[in-house]
């Protein structure tokens, strides 16, 4: 018997495997949902719904879509240096922004006064590694800067006296 044949007020009766195949897309459609929200919560669910083969593709292209949320769950560099900006007194007490004429070829993030300085501040999203430490050392040399400002959510590499860092929020999307 199929749907259009029911009498009318019969709900219509789905074979077990098929009620199977139901939870299974409704769980996923769940999953992609609550990736924008909590992408690890999202995760987890995925590894708790049963897979069947006919949903491969779909059970991927949820996981794809749970790490692409997740990516951008952190914080944008932007972001970060807004909330630098903002707070610049509380992590930096007595720095304020200032603005310098740019090379075009070398541009950092932004300049500070500090300590009775003017330095280049470079941000990074995750980890201030080697290379931002190079890319911070360049700017210092092109501006004739002493020293500098390394922000970042974790550090990667050892920095030189004359280069301070300031540890900010990795948590997702910084006020």
């Amino acid at each position: 018997m199929d749907v259009q044949t029911m009498p009318p007020n019969e709900p219509p009766r789905i074979p077990r495997p098929q009620l199977n195949v139901a939870a299974e897309v409704l769980l996923l459609e769940l999953a992609a949902k609550m990736s924008f929200s909590n992408p690890k919560a999202a995760l987890d669910m995925i590894g708790e719904i049963p897979a069947s083969p006919e949903f491969t593709f779909l059970r991927m292209s949820v996981i794809a879509l749970i790490y692409t949320n997740s990516k951008s769950s952190l914080p944008r560099e932007w972001e970060i240096r807004d909330k630098f900006c903002k707070n610049i007194s509380q992590y930096l007490p007595g720095a304020r922004r200032i603005q310098c004429a740019l090379d075009k070829n070398h541009i950092p993030d932004l300049f500070i006064r500090f300590n009775d300085q003017e330095m280049p501040v470079e941000i990074k999203r995750h980890a201030f590694d080697e290379r931002a430490l190079q890319q911070l050392q360049r700017y210092m040399t092109v501006y004739g800067c002493n020293a500098g400002i390394a922000v970042a959510p974790r550090l990667r590499c050892a920095l030189p006296a004359n280069i301070t860092f300031v540890q900010v929020d990795e948590g997702s999307h910084v006020p």
